[in-house]
């Protein structure tokens, strides 16, 4: 058994020293033991280190794992916002260019988009073509006028139509003119 017990010292590397009487050293024992309290305290400081280390590791990859779902969906926002301001500068650019083929039209050198004159020249436009619709509706009235007379049977042609029938050489008679050549009864019923 003596044999076992040094064999087995040898083998975990302890020095034990042995008595005269067969007994070992009580100091010698002692001191492995306390040698051993040590390692099984340092080890188990190394433990709980290792424990608090790997929760503060848990914690900070749950930081991590929330900053990266806040910056994947910052990242998805800012996506959204290229994608919308993408599509203002299209806009911008369809609008621009459209504009530069009227100032183009205008010859309003690029220039001077940003100035009052294209301002004003659409403006000149403007009062051109309202006054040409006025023109217009005026003319359309007149019209309407003369086809409700000739729907009437009464037909009043203006001084420029009459020129013209002239010049055509069409015959026609005017209603005075027609008046003149009837009897007075007739011209007076």
């Amino acid at each position: 058994m003596l044999e076992q017990i040094n064999r087995g010292l040898s083998e975990l590397a302890l020095h034990i020293t042995v008595m005269l009487d067969g007994s070992y050293s009580k100091n010698d024992i002692e001191s492995i033991r306390s040698g051993y309290d040590k390692k099984i305290k340092n080890a188990n400081n190394e433990i709980e280190r290792c424990q608090n280390e790997a929760e503060q590791l848990g914690q900070e990859i749950d930081a991590q794992d929330a900053e990266r779902t806040e910056l994947t969906q910052t990242r998805a926002n800012c996506n959204v916002s290229l994608q919308q301001h993408e599509a203002a500068m299209k806009q911008y650019s369809d609008a621009y260019n459209s504009v530069l083929s009227v100032l183009e039209h205008l010859s309003i050198p690029e220039s001077r988009l940003f100035t009052d004159e294209p301002i004003t020249s659409l403006d000149n436009i403007l009062a051109k073509l309202r006054e040409q619709l006025r023109q217009t509706e005026y003319s359309a009235e007149l019209l309407a006028e003369q086809l409700r007379c000739i729907e009437a049977g009464q037909l009043h042609l203006s001084k420029t139509a009459v020129d013209f029938l002239q010049e055509s050489g069409v015959s026609f008679q005017t209603g005075e003119r027609y008046l003149n050549s009837q009897s007075p009864i007739i011209r007076h019923s």
